[in-house]
């Protein structure tokens, strides 16, 4: 039954009264809640009615509403959100407000099951911190990259024990190969537990749930004895026992990789998010490229610093040690570099006089390897500098992998940007989330030598406007995005900018790979379009554009 207006107010009131009420300690002081009065009350409500049935559109957008406000609040406590639940939060909200999202919108008879899922994974844990339990990995690397290993995963059963019919969902992402049938292939996958009367047996996965980076699963069903706390699940990826080769680490390097785990505690078929453990990758011991990368314009006599990477076969920054290195210039030897160099090395306070377009070669000693720098221009009093960075890139917040700490210093470092951003879907994050993006802005810039920019990915499809990079001049603390949960038309982009911001203090990208709408521009703030990246070249794309008389440049990033 629904509740009258008047009688719901009274009903807040009373629920922020009793809560104060009950929170309140023995010295008269209240004690410490992530959630502010009013949000206890709303979350209180939704706890008591998420249960009930409904199709009234006004309900669920308040029940919504509600639950990502929630979300949002526990978050920035550093506690685990589930990785699909911000964007089926976008996805119910484009369906209460009837907008048709070609087949990708949460239908109305699932909204409310979608609540009632969510508001019972965030109601345990926000009544039992502890209920979930622990995942430990045997090993946090590094491993490197193309290599077999044997990794266990040990879950420890928490505050809320694991009913019969319930059990562990493991995600297969694009990075891992794993399968639970064949002993002797590469990625085989057991299971066992501490309590010798539980059993696990693998099955179809049996209940509700959905996450972007999960494209397979291993689902394992418990039966035999339910587990209490303190119980432990040992996952070993990559057993050994049936003479497989163990688990295939992925060819890429990567500073934080996880094991997508989900946990069904009440047999109901709803995955419950735990805090996953990560490890990490590095690159190949065996060096199969060198290479050098300078400034692309500098003035005679000024200082720079040369940097000498050495790669294994898959292009990551090799993690053994240089053979002997000659560095030339213009083909003529330079410097002589002993063996035993890391495989990043900086050569500082080098400085070319002569006028004109230089380059630098590195190659080893023995002549095996050799590779060339990019061309750096020596011009006299140069009118304008080049400067390279990136303004389309994601991490595990999204759907990549690895920390913002990693993509930053991968950036500095590694890739030797100039400038960098960090631009995640806002479908994908949250306010912990946007908040970290915040203080890693702060964190990583160096004036005048590496320069940071806060930026979202406003994620939307075609027909309300497509993907837009968003970025910001400065001020990150203060900076409020402009999220689709709440805004999925892309007018409403617009209009939350200028409403927040200076527009000179705005610059917005569109993008070809799920295309913007080149109908719609803001030419205040949309002063550039992205026609190249790891997705393929879109010149077509920037013509839309033209054509359409808006004045634009373009960009090229990686995505």
């Amino acid at each position: 039954m629904r509740i009258r207006p008047a009688t719901g107010a009274a009903l807040l009131l009373l629920a922020t009264l009793v809560w104060a009420a009950l929170n309140a300690q023995s010295n008269g002081a209240p004690s410490t809640d992530y959630l502010s009065p009013e949000l206890r009350a709303r979350v209180q409500q939704l706890k008591s009615e998420a249960g009930n049935p409904t199709e009234d559109p006004s309900v669920l957008a308040e029940r919504v509403a509600t639950l990502w406000d929630w979300a949002n609040a526990y978050a920035l406590t550093g506690g685990p959100i589930p990785g699909s639940f911000p964007q089926s939060v976008a996805a119910a909200n484009r369906t209460l407000r009837r907008l048709n999202d070609g087949g990708a919108q949460l239908p109305v008879r699932r909204i409310g099951r979608f609540v009632q899922q969510y508001t019972r994974e965030f109601e345990i844990k926000d009544e039992s911190p502890n209920a979930l339990g622990s995942l430990e990995l045997s090993s946090h690397g590094p491993f490197r990259a193309g290599d077999f290993v044997s990794l266990t995963q040990t879950y420890t059963v928490g505050e809320k024990a694991m009913a019969e019919g319930g059990g562990i969902i493991l995600g297969i992402g694009r990075s891992a190969k794993l399968q639970a049938t064949e002993p002797s292939r590469a990625g085989y996958v057991t299971i066992r537990s501490s309590n010798p009367n539980a059993r696990f047996t693998l099955e179809e996965p049996w209940g509700e749930w959905t996450d972007f980076m999960v494209r397979r699963t291993l689902a394992f069903r418990l039966s035999g004895a339910p587990l209490e706390k303190g119980d432990t699940v040992t996952i070993t990826f990559g057993d050994r026992s049936g003479d497989g080769p163990g688990m295939e680490v992925q060819s890429w390097s990567n500073d934080q990789v996880t094991l997508t785990t989900l946990l069904d505690l009440e047999g109901k078929g709803w995955a419950l998010t735990p805090k996953w453990p990560s490890f990490e990758v590095v690159g190949q011991e065996e060096i199969r490229y060198v290479n050098a990368v300078a400034p692309s314009i500098v003035k005679p006599g000024e200082r720079f610093t040369l940097a000498i990477r050495s790669e294994d076969q898959f292009k990551n920054l090799a993690s053994g040690k240089t053979a002997a290195l000659e560095l030339l210039l213009d083909g003529a030897l330079l410097r002589q570099i002993p063996a035993g160099s890391p495989a990043l090395l900086e050569l500082d306070d080098l400085a070319l006089d002569a006028p004109g377009v230089h380059r630098f070669t590195v190659r080893t000693a023995d002549g095996a390897l050799e590779g060339t720098s990019n061309p750096v221009l020596v011009e006299a009093s140069p009118q304008q500098r080049v400067y390279w960075g990136e303004t389309h890139g994601h991490t595990g917040f999204a759907e990549g992998q690895g920390s913002p700490d990693g993509y930053y210093q991968f950036g500095r470092d590694v890739a030797r940007l100039d400038f960098i951003s960090l631009s995640e879907h806002d479908i994908w994050m949250d306010d912990f989330e946007w908040k970290t993006l915040q203080q890693m802005v702060e964190k990583y810039r160096e004036p005048g030598r590496f320069t940071t920019l806060l930026g979202f990915e406003w994620t939307s499809r075609l027909a309300y406007g497509g993907h837009h990079n968003v970025f910001f001049r400065d001020m990150p603390a203060g900076r409020r995005r402009v999220a689709n949960q709440q805004a999925p038309l892309l007018s409403e982009l617009y209009a939350g900018l200028r409403k927040d911001n200076k527009t000179e203090d705005v610059l917005i990208i569109p993008h070809a790979h799920q295309p913007g709408d080149w109908d719609m521009s803001d030419p205040d703030m949309e002063r550039l379009v992205e026609i190249q990246s790891g997705q393929g070249t879109f010149d077509w794309f920037g013509n839309r554009y033209l054509r359409n008389g808006f004045r634009v440049g373009f960009v090229g990033a990686s995505d």
